[in-house]
């Protein structure tokens, strides 16, 4: 009902504005074509005055324009441009005191028309008539709008009377519809059924949306126990995962605490994959995702070093360990110690499918047994510096160092 109300209002609507603009153009052309009439026949009656310059004849003849209640100024100019006579009624603006032209001029602005008229008498021009006129366009408008408010109600009341016929026919058997699928949604029963109260066009479609529900209730029967074995099955993959990712997390925390990362090499992409560990050993954040190809990581590995991992490309055997030790340069320029432990999968073909290793940072390890090694040759040289003999002995008495002295 609201769309055909819309629709009636909307086209009475574009229909009344159309014929409204067209009214009012037709108006306006006429009061210019009544005002040019106007200044024509005032030219005419105006010119015996305008020869002898009779300034009062001009004068009773621009007073006699107050029988015409639309002119709200008039004025007469000699062919100088000059202002001969005027007439302005009150509360009125008073026409021009100059006037330049000589050519007929109509000019519609608002509400008001102006006309200029030249005043010719066999072939000489004698001055020029300026007349001012307004005219009622709100009165009109109002007008206007009282018929089409008539209009509008006789055709709203008419769409009204149809679209409640249209209702009884039509939209009663879709509500019913719609309020069985209403409960549908909210309940999630499909045992109501829409009432049949007809045996047109929508009574068929009413049988069939029943016939549909019918089908719908033994299908979601089905689904039902489908979706149950489904859920149980969803919690306990769920179960699995969570407690999966749980360890994963502890793995690789503790890895994190042991400066251990971890790498896969991919034999079909010719890269390797490596987790946040060991990109926090090579200075990366742990926001950047490190792989690439063997040439990505060389390029961190120490010069002395490299030439020995050169060497290491060729993967080893199935199964069989394979372990190194180098120097890598990390992005920010510090040097680390690294030990890395690796195995070869091969696939049902024998070829290799991946390499998983580890790489441990042993750089404390190496700084200590630096240490360790100055302690020594520091002590060593004091016991050989003095003249007193230095030895140690192990706790069953034999001698493990002895100084020259």
């Amino acid at each position: 009902m609201r769309v055909v109300l819309i629709s009636t209002a909307s086209a009475l609507l574009v229909a009344d504005v159309a014929l409204l603009m067209h009214d009012l153009n037709n108006y306006r052309q006429n009061w210019a074509e009544d005002l040019s009439t106007e200044a024509s026949i005032l030219a005419l009656s105006i010119a015996p005055s305008m020869a002898f310059d009779d300034h009062k004849a001009a004068m009773r003849s621009l007073a006699a324009l107050q029988a015409h209640d639309a002119i709200s100024s008039a004025a007469l100019y000699l062919p100088d441009g000059k202002l001969f006579a005027d007439y302005v009624r009150p509360d009125e603006k008073a026409p021009p005191r100059q006037l330049s032209g000589t050519h007929p001029v109509t000019q519609m602005s608002g509400e008001y028309v102006i006309v200029v008229q030249p005043i010719t008498q066999k072939n000489e021009w004698l001055g020029t008539v300026y007349l001012r006129a307004h005219y009622d366009i709100s009165g009109r408008i109002q007008a206007y709008i009282g018929i089409f408010a008539l209009v509008t109600l006789v055709a709203m009341a008419v769409a009204l009377t149809l679209s409640a016929t249209l209702q009884r026919v039509i939209t009663d058997p879709l509500d019913a519809i719609s309020e069985v699928a209403q409960q549908i949604i909210q309940h999630r029963d499909y045992s109501p059924r829409a009432w049949k109260s007809r045996d047109d066009e929508f009574g068929v479609v009413v049988e069939a949306f029943n016939r549909m529900l019918d089908e719908v209730q033994l299908r979601t029967q089905s689904l039902e126990q489908s979706n149950m074995a489904l859920r149980s099955e969803v919690l306990t993959r769920q179960a699995t995962e969570a407690a999966l990712a749980r360890a994963n997390t502890r793995l690789e925390s503790t890895m994190a605490a042991a400066e251990i990362g971890s790498w896969v090499w991919d034999s079909e992409s010719q890269q390797y994959i490596c987790d946040r560990n060991l990109a926090a050993l090579y200075g990366f954040d742990g926001t950047e995702e490190v792989r690439g190809g063997m040439d990505f990581f060389l390029q961190y590995i120490h010069p002395d070093d490299l030439p020995a991992m050169m060497q290491r490309q060729s993967l080893p055997v199935e199964g069989s360990s394979h372990s190194s030790e180098f120097r890598i340069v990390r992005r920010d320029g510090g040097i680390r110690h690294i030990l890395t432990r690796s195995m070869v999968h091969l696939d049902e073909t024998g070829k290799p499918k991946l390499m998983s290793g580890l790489i441990i940072d042993v750089t404390r390890q190496k700084i200590a047994e630096q240490e360790l090694r100055k302690s020594e040759a520091l002590y060593r040289a004091i016991g050989e510096s003095i003249n007193y003999g230095v030895w140690v002995c192990g706790p069953d008495g034999s001698n493990t160092y002895a100084s020259e002295s």
